[in-house]
């Protein structure tokens, strides 16, 4: 029976032996502790997850057994001391080290990215700050080491390219039917190609959460924790004014109102949030492998697919920050990532005329807010609508003019042609599905001249 004793996905640390960890990811929370010095009793473990593990699965917490197989936390094959240790939450407090995991929702036809957690960032920072019976819905959320949220651009789906693959590699999988099927066959891959990819957390157990009003070390090391959580935050402490920002939109649409759905509203919405850093966006990870096995997965698709005449073109979930970022970020119709109303209507417009729908909110959101109707001054928002540009792609030509086309795409983004080989005899996939209704953000300072 695996009782994870000897486990080398699993290792009891102590502060002098985790410090090393927490310096090289974070070097604020390094300098709270190692001032502090806690002894042998706050231990910590730190545990190593394969790509596409599912960290948390459905609400529940899972550690890896020591052939990598998941078990939850209850189960009892857990050692007895872990569940002490560990399970004084739904998920216990988490410092990533090393590789990025992703927060998503699943329901039956889609996959909302959430939220992505880096090396140095705390995972599991809410629940353990919430009081145990809060209004936060447990058995709802998914937490997968690297990204969940990875597909290919170009299509993967040809039967018999596919089951050569699955041959060659020793994958049993059917053709992907969806590009949100596409990390399970790329799971399969990094296992039977027994990748070397790793994602590491290092978890705090129950003893760092005593309250100790008369330890200042603790104390500093408490509010650390309320300071990062009230950051994290942010967003979501102040969507209900943000909600009436959007009450106070609508109001003003006028005539584009009648043309406008729900759904497409919920998009714009997204968009906003997306060029604010709220929402993840997608874009070309290029060399970086922190999400997922890239080169491994890229070669599997030239070598055993034997992926013809396109770039092996990969995109991930990732942020767009205002400050620091020339790298576009990209929203597809074809993923819909929004909280909001279902994509599904009884009256099915083409993506073109969608995108049409939302450059026109774009234009009038914009309109409204240098107004100062939407009263957004001195917020986020404001600022970031001044110094972004949007613009939309299609597959197919526009006859208006209004929509640009996806060949266009890789002139404004090196990203999307950046790979860990030379595929320099290869095209951009212009006509993949992500990029048939493709919207991109980048900042104005990096789109002094158009496309056009």
């Amino acid at each position: 029976m695996t009782k994870f004793d000897d486990n080398p996905n699993i290792e009891c640390l102590t502060w002098e032996t985790a410090q090393g960890y927490v310096q090289a990811t974070n070097p604020e929370l390094y300098e709270i502790l190692n001032a502090w010095k806690p002894g042998p009793e706050y231990k910590l473990y730190r545990v190593v997850y394969r790509y596409g593990d599912h960290i948390l699965n459905d609400g529940v917490f899972q550690l890896p057994a020591r052939d990598g197989k998941l078990y939850p936390l209850t189960h009892p094959e857990v050692s007895p001391q872990l569940v002490e240790d560990l399970g004084y939450r739904l998920l216990p407090l988490g410092l990533l080290t090393k590789n990025d995991s992703e927060v998503f929702l699943q329901t039956q036809d889609r996959l909302i990215s959430l939220a992505l957690f880096y090396p140095g960032k705390l995972i599991g920072l809410w629940e353990c700050l919430d009081p145990e019976m809060s209004f936060f819905p447990k058995r709802v959320w998914y937490i997968c080491a690297g990204s969940r949220s990875v597909f290919m651009v170009p299509k993967i789906s040809e039967t018999g390219s596919h089951n050569r693959l699955c041959k060659m590699v020793g994958v049993r999988r059917d053709p992907p039917k969806t590009i949100m099927d596409h990390q399970p066959i790329f799971v399969d891959i990094a296992r039977c190609l027994q990748s070397d990819w790793r994602h590491e957390i290092i978890y705090f157990s129950k003893e760092w959460f005593k309250e100790q009003e008369d330890n200042p070390h603790w104390l500093r090391f408490h509010h650390s924790l309320l300071k990062e959580g009230w950051l994290q935050s942010s967003f979501n402490r102040n969507k209900l004014t943000f909600d009436r920002v959007w009450d106070l939109f609508t109001m003003h649409l006028g005539e584009d109102s009648a043309k406008a759905s729900s759904y497409l509203i919920d998009t714009l919405k997204q968009l906003i949030g997306i060029a604010s850093k709220a929402y993840p966006g997608f874009r070309s990870p290029g060399t970086n492998e922190s999400a997922a096995p890239i080169g491994l997965i890229q070669n599997a698709y030239i070598e055993h697919y034997q992926l013809k005449h396109y770039f092996p073109t990969m995109m991930c979930p990732a942020y767009f920050d205002l400050n620091t970022d020339t790298q576009p970020i990209y929203y597809s119709l074809q993923m819909p990532t929004c909280l909001g109303s279902h994509p599904k209507t009884k009256i099915k417009i083409s993506y073109m005329d969608e995108l049409r729908i939302i450059k026109s909110l774009v234009n009038r959101f914009v309109e409204l807010a240098d107004s100062g109707t939407l009263k957004i001054e001195g917020t986020l928002i404001e600022v970031m609508i001044s110094h972004i540009r949007i613009d939309y792609f299609h597959s197919d030509q526009d006859l208006y003019g209004d929509i640009l086309t996806t060949d266009l795409l890789p002139n404004r983004d090196k990203g999307l042609l950046t790979f860990n080989k030379d595929y320099s005899d290869r095209e951009f996939a212009t006509s993949g599905t992500f990029l048939r209704g493709l919207i991109r953000i980048m900042k104005r300072v990096c789109l002094e001249n158009s496309e056009r």
